[in-house]
Order: structure tokens, then C-alpha cells, then sequence
């Protein structure tokens, strides 16, 4: 095997930058029409940089999992996974400035008035500014750390033949593996589930998890067909594609699993604290908190069923792109409901009780298409660093005859 090295094509620079540059006129638009709801601004900010950091956390995730599972079947596509993994720096920087200037408009808990809130004081000793702090410091640092040293060590293997690169990321893998277990259920409840601070679910770790897990994959299958498509990746086939396909397949319906666990025992314990949390959504957002099941579940579900159609580029293309939005979709339901209804009544009651919640506009729509140009610019920019094929890894024979 030799070295494939890569160039980032100017149709996909030009898609990167347009996305970006369309998406930022559209959310100063909609800065600019909703200054007298910061709420709404800084929350939409919050969701899509948590959601994009996480699909890139979830690349590296996935290098590390199918690493210690000794599998060799994707070591092909292993570089686009560690390219994803490239955006976790960028979104770390990114969340600073967002938590530092937008945390009074999004978490409830730090206004000075929870105070006199029984809950919120019984939560104060874990929902406080300074451990808050602390612990997002771990989460970047370490999140950040560990893709610039699994990736590190893998590029390095490119020029050092033998073994010890290859040994040196198991030990990654492992550390980051226990890291990562507990940091992305922790990380989702301070990032989003303290946004409802008198509501909690034992399963939000893994539900956030997952529906960052399944985009992940999209976006993997998405850069195999856009590669092949300029004439790279030749020794990755149909087979890799259907094999990311079933994960796409298999996590959705995971997802929906979680989504439906959590909402039927909820509803079933009929718990005030509990349902409020549906019912700010049922009332206010019924078409996209339905609407994301069809993006995430039902339409994978019917699409992605068939073997056929996990091979075939045109389907996968089409709920590639589906899947990312449903999940960002449901990063968004999972935020601003929350921060809208704490905001609402902030304005008083009669106004709270007039209240209309804002649905998906410039801001909502600038944000997301402003964060797909820049995570597509970032991470072809760091598929350019290595070479496409790690040629030294021990099982890259094994990739290239991989059949299902």
C-alpha cells in the first residue's frame, strides 16, 4: 500500500465557505429581529456548537471503540473519522465565549432568585457557576487533548513502520474509552439537561449520546460518497458503505428506543416534575417534536431497512443529509424549550402567559447552516494533514478485503 494523500477540492472549499457565509447573513438576521429575545439567540448558539462538537467527539469515539474491539474492517475509513475528531478543538474554543456571555440566558439555576427555589437549592451543591466551570474546563481540555493524541499517534504511524504506534493506541483508546463513558453523560447533563432544572432523566446520557453517535455515521457515509466521488478511497467499497449504513440503521432505531423509554415512563408515573418536561413540548413545539421522530426514526427505519439500500449512494446521500438535520432538530427541542419558558417568565406573569414561542427561523436555520460550512471546512481541511490510508496499521490487508 502506498501513501494517498489528499486535497481538499474547490467544489467542496466552495460548499463549505457558501454554507458558511449564507448561514451567518441569515443568523445576524435573525439577531438583529430577535435582540429583545437573548434567550432565543444564545440557546440556538448552545445547541449547535454542543451538537457539532459532539458529532466530532463521537468520530473519535468511534476510532477508539472499533480500536479496542481489534476490528480492521474500517481502518479504510479510519482518517475520516480522526478528520471529524479535528472540529472537537474548534468547538471547544467556540462553547467558551458562548457559556461565558450567554449562561444567564440559558440556565434558570444561575439567576439570582433560584435562591428561594426549594429544588434548585437542593441542587446548588452540584448546579453552582464554579463546579459548573470546572468541570466544562475537564470536559474541553480532556476532550481536546485525547483527539490530539489518538490522531497524533496515528499519523505518526504513517512514517514509522512496526507495531508500537499500533500498541500506543490501544492504551489511548482505553483511557479515552473511561473519559469519554463518563464525561458525555455528564457533559449533556450540565450542557442541556440543567436547562429544565427541576426535570431529570436517568437515560439523557446515552439518549444524547446515541443521536450524536447516529449523525456521526451520516457524516462518515456522507464523506465516503463525496471522496469516491472525486476519485479518492479506491480500495473502500460497497461493503464499507453498507457496514456504516447499518450503524446508521441500527443507532436509529436505538434512538427511538431511548426517545420512547424515556417519554413512556414518564407519562405512565404521571409525575408533575416529570411531564412538565413533555408537556412544554407537546404545547408548544408539537410539529417538531413529532416531526424529529419521523426524521430520526421513521424515515430510517423504512429507508435504511433493506440490505440493497445501505449500497446504493443515492438513498444513502439523501438520508445522510436527513439524519444530520433530524438529529440537530432534536439538540434544538432538547434546549430551547427550556430556556424560552424559563425567559417567559422573566417577563411576568400576564406576558408569560401570552408568551408565543418562537419556532425554527433565520436564527434557528443561520445557525445550523453556519456550523455545517464550518465543520465541512474544518474537517476536509484535516483530512488534508495525513494521508487517507494508514498503510502501516497491522490490519489494513484485512480492510481491503473486507466483504459482508
Amino acid at each position: 500500500m502506498q501513501l494517498e494523500s489528499f486535497t481538499t477540492p474547490a467544489r467542496v472549499k466552495s460548499v463549505g465557505l457558501g454554507l458558511l457565509v449564507i448561514g451567518l447573513i441569515m443568523f445576524v438576521i435573525g439577531v438583529v429581529t430577535n435582540l429583545d429575545n437573548p434567550a432565543r439567540i444564545w440557546t440556538t448558539l448552545l445547541a449547535t456548537n454542543h451538537y457539532f462538537l459532539l458529532v466530532g467527539l463521537a468520530g473519535l469515539f468511534f476510532v477508539a471503540s472499533q480500536t479496542m474491539g481489534y476490528n480492521g474492517w474500517f481502518v479504510l475509513i479510519k482518517r475520516i473519522c480522526e478528520a471529524l475528531a479535528g472540529f472537537v478543538k474548534v468547538g471547544s474554543v467556540i462553547m467558551i465565549p458562548i457559556l461565558l456571555f450567554g449562561m444567564g440566558y440559558i440556565y434558570h439555576w444561575t439567576d439570582p432568585h433560584a435562591a428561594s427555589d426549594p429544588i434548585l437549592v437542593g441542587k446548588s451543591a452540584y448546579l453552582n457557576k464554579p463546579f459548573f466551570w470546572l468541570r466544562t474546563i475537564v470536559y474541553l481540555v480532556g476532550w481536546s487533548a485525547f483527539a490530539f493524541l489518538i490522531v497524533k499517534n496515528s499519523r505518526d504511524h504513517d512514517s514509522h513502520p512496526g507495531i508500537k504506534h499500533y500498541n500506543s493506541s490501544l492504551t489511548l483508546s482505553a483511557v479515552f474509552l473511561l473519559f469519554f463513558g463518563v464525561t458525555s453523560s455528564t457533559s449533556a447533563w450540565d450542557f442541556l439537561m440543567s436547562i429544565d432544572p427541576h426535570w431529570f432523566s436517568t437515560l439523557f446520557g446515552w439518549y444524547t449520546f446515541i443521536s450524536t453517535f447516529v449523525a456521526s455515521m451520516a457524516v462518515v457515509a456522507l464523506m465516503i460518497i463525496t471522496l469516491k466521488s472525486f476519485g479518492y478511497l479506491k480500495n473502500v467499497t460497497e461493503e464499507h458503505l453498507h457496514d456504516v449504513g447499518k450503524f446508521m440503521f441500527a443507532f436509529s432505531v436505538a434512538w427511538a428506543y431511548l426517545w420512547f423509554s424515556q417519554h413512556m415512563l414518564i407519562w405512565y408515573a404521571n409525575i408533575p416534575e416529570e411531564t412538565i418536561y413533555f408537556r412544554d413540548r407537546w404545547d408548544n413545539y408539537p410539529v417538531l417534536f413529532f416531526g424529529a421522530v419521523v426524521l430520526n426514526f421513521v424515515f430510517p427505519l423504512l429507508v435504511l431497512i433493506s440490505r440493497g439500500a445501505k449500497r446504493r449512494i443515492q438513498i444513502m446521500f439523501i438520508a445522510c443529509l436527513v439524519i444530520i438535520f433530524g438529529h440537530w432538530l432534536d439538540f434544538y427541542l432538547m434546549a430551547m424549550p427550556g430556556a424560552q419558558k424559563a425567559f417567559a417568565h422573566t417577563l411576568g406573569h400576564e406576558a408569560a402567559h401570552h408568551f408565543q414561542y418562537p419556532g425554527l427561523g433565520f436564527l434557528e436555520i443561520g445557525a445550523f447552516l453556519a456550523f455545517c460550512g464550518l465543520f465541512t471546512t474544518v474537517v476536509f481541511w484535516e483530512l488534508s494533514k495525513a494521508s487517507l490510508v494508514p498503510v502501516n496499521h497491522p490490519y489494513i490487508k484485512e480492510s481491503i478485503i473486507h466483504h459482508t
